[in-house]
């Protein structure tokens, strides 16, 4: 038994045990989209997001690894599996180049019914149109649950959810947010049929400028790849279009993921 530094609790500690070479071998897989979709497990390192992973108590984590015993004194649990690795086996499980020393092997969330979110009355759903940067798609993750988002939508050519990348950039915003891989193409005009207001953040033509739209009571917000933009084949539909305005005469565009948290900000400065 021992005193958590941070909480003054104290949690009853079980010995790390060492993972058999089988258990590594899928460990080491889970860097791979086809055996996260198999296994329905995913990696998430570092301290911070292991941490808030934990606290938050919305995701199952399997088992936590670590190269140092006292790391696993530093994590309010004890009911988790603990595993202690050498330093080789970690580097060849870590996603990054200074480590935190910490890996959590976790179970993926069912998202559930996305019929539940589109059939609500109010409410603000994000759509990632091709974003391939994880670090972009884990800022948007992190602005959608920070701005009490009802849903995201991940079309083609976005990066895996559960990228290791992604998961650690979000900070433990994983998992908060119900969310579905879908073909925008298709579903995007079931969401306006449902009476959602579909928003496509462009600076085309026709295009307003999103500090002085009003928006209805269901926006549904898509943001595009961060080269080439919203795909044509969503644009054909002839959704609304509204930018930020800025000083584009000296820079060509915003990043994706500050886009989206400024536009998450007037589309809910707009409804108060």
């Amino acid at each position: 038994m021992f005193r958590h530094p941070s909480t003054l609790t104290y949690y009853w500690r079980t010995v790390p045990r060492i993972p058999s070479k089988k258990q590594i071998t899928t460990f080491r897989k889970l860097a791979q989209r086809k055996y996260r979709e198999q296994t329905g497990l995913y990696l998430a390192e570092g301290l911070r997001s292991v941490s808030q992973i934990l606290h938050g108590g919305r995701v199952q984590i399997v088992a936590i690894l670590s190269t140092r015993e006292e790391t696993f004194f530093r994590l309010p649990s004890s009911q988790i599996e603990q595993y202690l690795v050498d330093s080789e086996t970690f580097i060849s499980l870590s996603d990054t180049e200074q480590s935190q020393d910490i890996i959590a092997i976790c179970r993926v969330k069912s998202p559930g019914d996305i019929d539940l979110v589109k059939n609500k009355t109010s409410g603000v759903v994000v759509a990632v149109d091709g974003i391939q940067d994880p670090g972009n798609l884990g800022t948007i993750i992190r602005s959608a649950t920070w701005f009490n988002c009802d849903a995201l939508l991940f079309g083609s050519g976005t990066v895996d959810y559960y990228n290791p990348k992604v998961v650690r950039s979000t900070a433990g915003a994983c998992e908060v947010l119900p969310h579905w891989r879908v073909q925008l193409d298709d579903v995007l005009p079931n969401w306006v049929d449902a009476g959602w207001e579909v928003c496509l953040l462009d600076v085309g033509s026709n295009a307003e400028r999103l500090d002085l739209c009003n928006f209805s009571d269901k926006v549904l917000l898509v943001v595009g790849n961060e080269g080439n933009g919203i795909s044509e084949s969503i644009k054909s539909h002839g959704f609304r279009r509204v930018f930020i305005h800025g000083n584009s005469n000296e820079v060509e565009s915003l990043n994706a993921g500050v886009a989206l948290s400024l536009a998450l900000y007037e589309v809910g400065r707009g409804s108060m």
